[in-house]
């Protein structure tokens, strides 16, 4: 006759141990994967204002831009839950936008540049990144300038004369082919070219091309 063995707390114990570790393991695989296949929207919407609807503290910081430029505009924007104010203008035939936070605090300046007169290796880096698509068209280009401790005249006047004493990003409208249809990213790289982000356009792309 054959007798079974009691089973010990400590088998039990360990095969708990087991099954739930095999079960985290799982559970840890599945945030990964679920984070890297994660999609940024970009869902902008922008208003366009008069100067008197911006927070003072913009206006007193951009006064001395904005009387030296043509073709000044104002806008209130939302995106995906964030607000936040644009000024749009032409200095010397190139067109800026300046974006500021909710509160008035300076983000970064951005300039309308063509894409084929970037540095060689930016230009590469960024070929090298679009490559994997079936085909693609750069639609916009802009070249970022931010630095939390610059004020904005010297961050804008660093960007007019083309310099790269602050931060540089390029942001880049684009327009990729997928599964036989077009669909428009806002993509975003260093300042050698190297990718850092990117966000699906929701809407039409169009609208995210012109000044």
């Amino acid at each position: 006759m054959v007798i079974d063995k009691p089973i010990s707390d400590f088998t039990v114990l360990k095969f708990n141990m087991k099954l739930i570790l095999k079960y985290a393991a799982i559970l840890v695989l599945f945030i990964i994967c679920t984070c890297a296949h994660a999609q940024k929207y970009k869902a902008e919407k922008e208003v366009r204002i008069k100067a008197k609807e911006l927070p003072a503290s913009i206006l007193d910081q951009a006064d001395q831009i904005i009387n030296d430029a043509k073709k000044v505009k104002y806008y209130f924007e939302s995106d995906s839950g964030r607000t936040s104010y644009e000024i749009k203008l032409k200095k010397d035939h190139i067109l800026y936008s300046i974006e500021f936070n909710k509160n008035g605090m300076l983000e970064d300046i951005e300039r309308l540049v063509c894409f084929m007169a970037l540095p060689d290796n930016v230009i590469q880096n960024v070929a090298d990144h679009l490559a994997k698509y079936a085909n693609y068209q750069i639609r916009k280009s802009q070249k970022q300038y931010s630095d939390p401790s610059a004020s904005l005249q010297q961050i804008f006047y660093s960007a007019h004369a083309n310099e790269s004493r602050f931060t540089i990003r390029y942001e880049l409208i684009i327009s990729v082919l997928q599964n036989n249809s077009w669909q428009g990213y806002e993509m975003l790289f260093d300042e050698q070219g190297k990718f850092l982000e990117q966000r699906e356009i929701v809407g039409r792309a169009d609208d995210h091309i012109l000044y």
